[in-house]
């Protein structure tokens, strides 16, 4: 297994600054070291690029021009009632921080 393998799922809860913020994770795709379901995580931003998972989630195209040429936080919105987001878990490590280069806004379930 790859690191590019490594997705968790979970709601933004905090954005701490231009290139971190915090979610908890609600789902993985496959088990990321260090990581279980319900615990809050530290994403740093890696050079990221900003994905929209359009799978049944209807964005404005406005909105979703602007979340997709994201290069930081800027697009991302903390709100209970937003859409799940997923990162790409390219390292993670305690206290439970992944730094990601892929974050992708999906329909919550």
């Amino acid at each position: 297994m790859t690191p590019e393998d490594d997705e968790l799922v979970g709601a933004v809860f905090k954005i701490d600054d231009a290139m971190h913020f915090e979610m908890v994770v609600l789902g993985e795709l496959r088990s990321v070291n260090n990581v279980s379901l319900g615990n809050p995580v530290v994403v740093t931003l890696s050079n990221p690029s900003f994905e929209v998972k359009a799978d049944g989630l209807s964005v404005p195209s406005a909105l979703q021009g602007a979340f997709t040429s994201a290069t930081d936080t800027s697009a991302t919105h903390a709100r209970s009632s937003a859409p799940d987001s997923s990162i790409r878990a390219v390292t993670a490590g305690p206290p439970i921080a992944i730094t990601t280069d892929r974050v992708r806004l999906r329909k919550t379930s």
